[in-house]
């Protein structure tokens, strides 16, 4: 007996295990109503770290006694750090030296962690606070801000420290189960209040030097892509749609295209999604056919996992995409250590990642969406293979 039920399918187990815990926390929590106390999050999380122990220590005595009974220890374990990574992951449990509250007038101090975005008249960004204003001093603070500034004209850009005087607020709770529920929008996000900055001016102070940031320089490298494509597509409309399809940037569009590609049910091809990823390999694999390039060796693989990540960041790293890069490393790791990949595993693997990453994908539909879909067409291409004996069928399967 292995250390898992399925010896040929060892991250379906652990994965499954590892959601299930984020699922438990989760729901434990009670994250849309937001009436958790920090006792609820202290028992949850001790519970879970006693058990984890446990696990281990079960694991290492069985592993000495060489005791075969290993692998119904370690999905509890699994089930436990899915637990531990989503409380500690959530910022109302970061330990404050203020006691934030609502409608509290403040100044706030810290870094433009998202890239700023008119909307409605208005510039929106995220805020990771630093420090805050009380009773006429400074103190240390850890929490996540949504912004918004009347002033668009704003030089404000990613990676700035600013400093902001506006009120402190709690993002209000949908009253019906069918309204949008903009508290819960944002909790997913991390962010748990929002700042309406009205004073001017609103002072700040740019990042200079080294920036050790991937996703500051990927914005940089997409500005520079638009600025391109805006001196060579001269007409408005085409300039949105087309920076639309590549990097899924919608801002651009106006408001009755956003309607009519709604209306007609096609707003997904605004997105950056597996597709995207999927037409970058198989282009560069092609081209690499046509100039008898070897495709199996690492500096070719390396090459198209470089250009694949590339891409993913300069869009923002979106869950789709996200997801199909992944999986695309995973095969090609595999590829290159000579193992064999096995989709079912990958495609666990990277949503254990990806949730390790960020616990709130769990309540992202994009993200369900997207793995359910995959999961499909995993499922119903393998049924097909076993009943397909068409050769040219079972080569576009594969």
């Amino acid at each position: 007996m292995n250390y898992f039920f399925w010896t040929k399918y060892p991250f379906v187990q652990v994965g499954f295990a590892f959601i299930g815990g984020n699922a438990l926390a989760y729901t434990f929590t009670e994250l849309p109503d937001f009436t958790i106390t920090s006792a609820c999050y202290q028992w949850l999380l001790g519970a879970a770290s006693v058990v984890t122990c446990l696990a281990l220590l079960i694991l290492l005595y069985h592993y000495k006694k060489r005791v075969n009974t290993k692998g119904f220890f370690i999905l509890p374990l699994f089930v436990c750090l899915g637990i531990i990574r989503f409380i500690t992951y959530d910022e109302r449990n970061q330990i404050q030296s203020v006691q934030l509250q609502d409608n509290y007038k403040t100044a706030l101090y810290g870094e433009v962690i998202s890239e700023p975005e008119v909307k409605n008249k208005n510039l929106n960004f995220i805020l990771n606070v630093k420090q805050l204003k009380q009773d006429r001093q400074w103190a240390p603070c850890r929490t996540l801000v949504k912004v918004t500034l009347p002033d668009t004209s704003s030089s404000i850009i990613f990676k700035d420290m600013v400093l902001l005087k506006g009120n402190l607020r709690k993002p209000l709770i949908a009253e019906t189960p069918y309204d949008f529920n903009y508290a819960r929008f944002l909790a997913y996000q991390n962010i748990h209040y929002t700042l309406y900055v009205k004073a001017k001016p609103v002072t700040f102070t740019d990042s200079s030097g080294f920036i050790f940031s991937p996703k500051y320089y990927a914005i940089k490298s997409r500005q520079k892509l638009e600025a391109l494509l805006i001196q060579k597509i001269k007409h408005k409309k085409a300039y949105a749609l087309v920076t639309g399809l590549l990097v899924g940037k919608r801002t651009d569009l106006e408001e009755k295209d956003k309607q009519l590609f709604t209306i007609s049910g096609t707003i997904h091809v605004l997105a950056v999604s597996g597709m995207h990823v999927v037409l970058i390999y198989q282009s560069i694999c092609f081209i690499a056919m046509l100039l008898r390039i070897r495709q199996n060796g690492i500096a070719f693989n390396l090459i198209i996992l470089l250009l694949i990540w590339f891409y993913i960041f300069i869009t923002g790293l979106q869950a789709s995409a996200s997801r199909a890069a992944i999986m695309i490393t995973l095969v090609l790791l595999a590829k290159l250590v000579q193992r064999d990949n096995q989709n079912t595993n990958s495609l666990m693997a990277t949503a254990c990642l990806m949730l390790l990453y960020n616990p709130y994908y769990l309540a992202d539909a994009g993200f369900i969406l997207s793995f359910l879909a995959v999961i499909g067409i995993v499922i119903s291409s393998s049924l097909s293979l076993k009943e397909s004996k068409n050769k040219i069928t079972t080569y576009l399967f594969n």
